[in-house]
């Protein structure tokens, strides 16, 4: 299963765990592969520091009150903090 579809399936500590668990598989399968010239490595993740990662992360939660401004206010927490997470790698 992809990880975006991963995410989709997050509504409970369960699936949350499973999901952290292949977000860290995804960046570790990266880590020291070649970035391309927009800064995105073979996986897709923009961030490439914890400090970075957090910083994407942040702004994100900070940009859409945690995701309600788009129209996630009826997510479980669970969600939400998967989709927090997941912002970390993909959020500029």
């Amino acid at each position: 299963m992809e990880l975006h579809e991963m995410l989709e399936r997050v509504d409970g500590p369960e699936t949350f765990l499973e999901f952290v668990r292949a977000l860290c598989a995804d960046r570790e399968a990266e880590v020291g592969q070649t970035v391309d010239l927009s800064g995105r490595g073979a996986n897709g993740w923009e961030n490439h520091t914890i400090e970075d990662f957090l910083n994407a992360a942040l702004a994100w939660g900070e940009s859409t009150n945690m995701g309600e401004t788009q129209d996630m206010a009826h997510e479980s927490p669970w969600k939400r903090c998967a989709d927090f997470l997941w912002c970390g790698k993909i959020y500029e």
